[in-house]
């Protein structure tokens, strides 16, 4: 997938008009944008799934394929699935895209983990496999927990007319 369609699904997925004729008002934050985020990447695993498809498991290029899988946040959620047993983890592509094999190793990664953080899958996602590569071309790694966005963020004229139809003329 090219940066455009990237972009493209990236904006679409978040519900962003990307119109340039507005007001900036800062940038997104990637808890504010994971609609866009899960749709890049609903669309990127599928993709790589369909080479994997074609690979041989366990080749050079199976494992480099899923190392720049990254995973959704749906998969992201099967690691904190009670039940899961360690001869069922090959069924679950976010087991092979961590290398994860023993129960103890998915214990110590979920330890500090939330199930339902968006900052957490954010984190995981950031330092685990390649896919970082790719989501850098939308947000900047500042620190262990905080992301930049590179996409400013406009404020629609066309919006802010609505706005002031509804609202009346306090709206400034």
């Amino acid at each position: 997938m090219n940066q455009k369609e990237m972009k493209r699904l990236f904006l679409q997925g978040a519900g962003i008009d990307n119109e340039t004729d507005g007001v900036a008002v800062g940038c997104l934050q990637p808890f504010q944008a994971m609609a866009g985020i899960d749709k890049v990447l609903e669309v990127h695993t599928a993709e790589i799934d369909t080479l994997l498809h074609f690979a041989r498991e366990g080749s050079q290029q199976y494992q480099e394929l899923l190392q720049v899988r990254g995973f959704t946040f749906a998969e992201y959620q099967h690691l904190f699935q009670v039940g899961i047993t360690e001869q069922s983890y090959k069924d679950f592509i976010i087991f092979r895209c961590l290398d994860l094999t023993m129960e103890k190793e998915r214990k110590r990664l979920i330890y500090h983990l939330s199930r339902d953080s968006d900052e957490d899958y954010l984190s995981l996602l950031f330092q685990s496999c390649h896919a970082y590569r790719m989501l850098s071309f939308f947000f900047t790694h500042v620190d262990n927990s905080t992301y930049k966005s590179r996409f400013p963020y406009t404020h629609s004229w066309k919006d802010r007319f609505r706005e002031i139809e509804i609202n009346g003329a306090n709206v400034f």
